[in-house]
């Protein structure tokens, strides 16, 4: 079956034993938002499809590692010049 949008995320923290979930960066905010997401988790994903680049989805999954005292993810921006296209 494929993935189909909730009709409100905050549902979720009323799954018990739930231990993976993916979710869209969207229903990820909803659910930080709410202070809603399941305390059950042992891993999560932020199912990115969009060409928003990667910064907002790390920002998503710093936030996510935060609730479980997990250290973030090291941002490193490389600046310079890649020289002529091809």
């Amino acid at each position: 079956m494929p993935p189909r949008p909730l009709a409100d995320p905050r549902e979720i923290a009323e799954l018990t034993g739930l231990e993976f979930l993916e979710l869209t960066p969207e229903d990820w905010r909803v659910l930080l938002d709410a202070g809603a997401v399941p305390r059950t988790l042992s891993a999560t994903s932020i199912s990115a499809r969009s060409n928003r680049g990667p910064r907002p989805i790390v920002a998503l999954a710093n936030e996510n590692l935060a609730l479980w005292d997990r250290p973030p993810i090291t941002e490193t921006i490389v600046d310079g010049d890649l020289g002529p296209l091809p």
